[in-house]
């Protein structure tokens, strides 16, 4: 059990030899570029127009379409 800030006790901590954990942090790593890469695509790029926009900016209809598939849930609202 943690003591009050946050730092493990010894009889907590799990043993790991020198290596073991560099698979793991390597896939991390490749996780995290790939979300990065993720963020910057063109749907996201679309919905941070609508979130950046002033009020009113969608009323006449905005869509975030970028990257559809065909299928639900692209175009969830209602009537979509």
């Amino acid at each position: 059990m943690a003591d009050i800030h946050g730092i493990p006790s010894e009889a907590d901590m799990v043993p790991v030899r020198p290596g073991e954990m560099s698979g793991p942090l390597e896939n991390l790593a490749a996780m995290a570029a790939a979300a990065e890469s993720a963020a910057n695509g063109p749907r996201q790029a679309q919905a941070r127009s609508l979130l950046e926009s002033p009020q009113g900016f969608g009323l006449d209809g905005y869509d975030i379409f970028a990257g559809y598939s065909g299928t639900w849930p692209a175009d969830v609202e209602p009537g979509g």
